[in-house]
Order: structure tokens, then sequence, then C-alpha cells
């Protein structure tokens, strides 16, 4: 819990020193680069890239969300009191991986699909600009 804590509050501290990647389905976003992919699991169309020219205050909340996502993915040991992540099953492909921008160091990751703060965060950031509302829908199937 306290290497939780320590991990958290240093991330927190500001947000432009953490970056996210995150896997959603047949989409990828990458705080860093602000970009996003979607891929289209068709033979004519593999995959649509679409820079996404976020503001820092947008970028800063989905940060701040996905920080808060990984702290709810964690439980505590009983055994031994530590805090491990959540093992997370599911077909459909999500992950969340939690960066240093300082020496570029993965900081937490988790694939707990459904944590409503990082899904509001992303619909109404992400999901929600024009660029990828007007992206064709993927072809993709996860079963």
């Amino acid at each position: 819990m306290i290497l939780t804590t320590l991990l958290l509050s240093s991330c927190s501290s500001s947000f432009n020193e953490t970056y996210i990647k995150l896997k959603n389905g047949s989409d990828e976003y990458n705080s860093k680069t602000g970009s996003l992919i979607r891929y289209y699991c068709d033979k004519e169309k593999q995959h649509k890239t679409v820079e996404l020219n976020l503001t820092e205050s947008q970028v800063k909340k989905i940060v701040k969300a996905a920080l808060e996502s990984y702290r709810q993915s964690l439980i505590v040991d009983d055994d031994t009191g530590e805090e491990v992540e959540k093992i997370c099953v599911s077909s459909y492909p999500f992950k969340l991986e939690l960066y240093s921008e300082a020496d570029k160091k993965l900081i937490g990751r988790h694939s707990c699909f459904g944590i409503t703060v990082l899904e509001n965060a992303l619909n109404k950031i992400i999901y929600e600009h024009p660029d990828v509302k007007n992206l064709e829908s993927s072809r993709c199937r996860y079963y």
C-alpha cells in the first residue's frame, strides 16, 4: 500500500511526467504522441491513425483517470498485506500501461476492463472527439 501511495503521489504531482498507452478493443491510444490508432481487421484497410491534438487539460484528465483506475485495480493480499494486481480475464482486449516520462519506465499496468472512472474519461474526451467519431467502425470481433 505504501508503494502504491508513493507511486501515485509521485505521478500525480505532475501529470506531464506520466503518460499512458491504452489498448481498448481495436483502438490504441498513446497520451505521449496524442494519437489514436484504430485497427479494422480488414484486408482492404488495416488501420487508421488519428492525431487528436487534445488540450493539456484533457490529457491531464485522462492520465488522472488512468492513475485512479490503476489504484482501483489493486487489491491487498490478506497474507502479506502487500498490494497486488487483480487478475482480470476477458475476451475483450483491454490493457492500460502507465509510464514515467523522466526515465521512460513502466510504472504500472492493468487489464481490468470496465473501471468507471477511466471509461468516463475516455468516452467524454477521446470517443467524443470529432475525428474519432468520424472513423469507420472496426470489423474486429472479440468472443
